[in-house]
Order: structure tokens, then C-alpha cells, then sequence
């Protein structure tokens, strides 16, 4: 799943659902690089991690300083740890 952040009462645009990320306890891993590449990051942040149930197994974060154009910028990857 990828993560587009609404402020609060923001609907999302028609295209896209929206989901509420439950509280909870997160590994952030930052990716550098061009967005093609993000393959690389995800398995390395899921190799040996058990995902945490009821949620996706991770979200792509695409921040303020991601340019689409270029596909380089903000990227991270997050990863809801089990309980």
C-alpha cells in the first residue's frame, strides 16, 4: 500500500481509498534513490519480519520532497511490527 498523508477532515481524492494507520510501533527505513529502486529497500526492511496482522505487510511513504517527475525525493518504507 502507498501512504499519502490527508490533515485531519481531508478527504481523499476520488482515485485513491482511505485507510487510517492504527497506533502502534513502526520500523522506518528511509529510501535513497530513484523510486525504481524501492524494491531493494522493502526487501530488505520485510527479510526475516513477520508481518503484524490485520494491517498491510508495509505502507511507501511518499513525503513533501518527493518529485514525481524525477522520481526521486522523500520515500520511506514502514513496517507495523507484530505483537
Amino acid at each position: 500500500m502507498t501512504a499519502y498523508p490527508l490533515a485531519p477532515g481531508e478527504a481523499a481524492p476520488a482515485r485513491l481509498s482511505q485507510l487510517t494507520v492504527p497506533a502502534g510501533t513502526y520500523l522506518v527505513f528511509p529510501h535513497e534513490g530513484h523510486v525504481s529502486t524501492l524494491n531493494k529497500t522493502v526487501s530488505a526492511a520485510c527479510a526475516g519480519r513477520r508481518p503484524a496482522k490485520g494491517f498491510p505487510s508495509f505502507l511507501e511513504y511518499y513525503g513533501s520532497g518527493f518529485d514525481p517527475a524525477t522520481g526521486l525525493g522523500d520515500i520511506e518504507v514502514w513496517l507495523p511490527l507484530a505483537d
